[in-house]
C-alpha cells in the first residue's frame, strides 16, 4: 500500500476522535475500515472477436467516516461518506494468448443507512440502505485506451451488524452485500469495448465501524 494510504487512514483515525467532544445522546461520529470484494455480473456479446473473456473478482478497500443520528435505540440513521480503493483484472484470449488488462480505483462513496435494532437483549442490526460512487482518481496506468467503464455506480445495500460497547468506543463489525443498480459498460470505440454489453458491479464488505 503506498505511503499516501497510511496518511489517510491515520487522518481518518485523528479526525474521528477529534470530534468526538462534539457528540451528543442523539448524534455520534466515528470512522471506518473495510474489505470489499467485487462479483460483478458480466454480460458479453456473443459475436465479439475474442475467444474467452474472464472477469476476476476484484477486491480493495474502504476508509471514511460515519456520523449517526439515533432516534431511539431501535431505529439509527447513518451517513459515511467513503473513500474505496479498488482494484480488478479482465483476461482477454485471442488465438490462445491471454491479455490481462488490470484497472485500479479510487472511488468517493456517500452511502445512506438505516439500522434496526429489532431484538431486545441483543444488539444485533439489520442494515438496509443504498450509496452513490463517482470516480474521483484517473488512475494513468489504466488501460483505458482498449477498455473504458462509467465513472459512477448506484447501488442498494443490505447487511447485519453487531455492536460491542467497550470503555474506550463502540466497536461494530458488519457484512453487507451491495447489489449494483448501474450499468458500468462504457466507450465501445474499441474491440474490448465492444465485446462487454452489460456489467453490473456488485460487491459485498466486511467493515468494522468504531464510535
Amino acid at each position: 500500500m503506498p505511503h499516501k494510504k497510511y496518511l489517510i487512514i491515520l487522518f481518518i483515525f485523528l479526525l474521528g476522535w477529534s470530534t468526538a467532544p462534539a457528540q451528543s445522546r442523539k448524534f455520534k461520529i466515528g470512522f471506518q475500515f473495510g474489505y470489499v470484494n467485487r462479483n460483478n455480473s458480466v454480460k458479453f456479446y456473443p459475436n465479439n472477436s475474442f475467444a474467452n473473456i474472464n472477469n476476476k473478482d476484484g477486491w480493495g478497500i474502504d476508509l471514511g467516516l460515519a456520523g449517526y443520528y439515533l432516534f431511539n435505540e431501535k431505529f439509527h440513521f447513518r451517513f459515511s461518506p467513503t473513500t474505496e480503493f479498488i482494484e480488478e483484472k479482465f483476461i482477454f484470449n485471442y488465438n490462445g494468448i491471454n491479455e490481462e488488462l488490470t484497472f485500479g480505483y479510487t472511488y468517493l462513496k456517500w452511502p445512506l443507512h438505516i439500522i434496526i435494532t429489532p431484538l431486545k437483549n441483543a444488539p444485533l442490526g439489520i442494515v438496509c440502505g443504498a450509496s452513490g460512487n463517482i470516480e474521483i482518481v484517473n488512475n494513468p496506468s489504466n488501460p483505458s485506451d482498449k477498455l473504458k467503464f462509467k465513472r459512477y455506480e448506484s447501488f442498494i445495500e443490505s447487511g447485519l451488524n453487531y455492536r460491542f460497547i467497550t470503555k474506550l468506543c463502540e466497536i461494530i463489525p458488519e457484512f453487507k452485500y451491495a447489489l449494483a443498480l448501474t450499468d458500468g459498460a462504457g466507450d465501445k470505440g474499441t474491440e474490448y469495448g465492444r465485446a462487454i454489453q452489460k456489467i453490473y458491479k456488485n460487491n459485498w464488505a466486511l467493515t468494522l465501524y468504531f464510535r
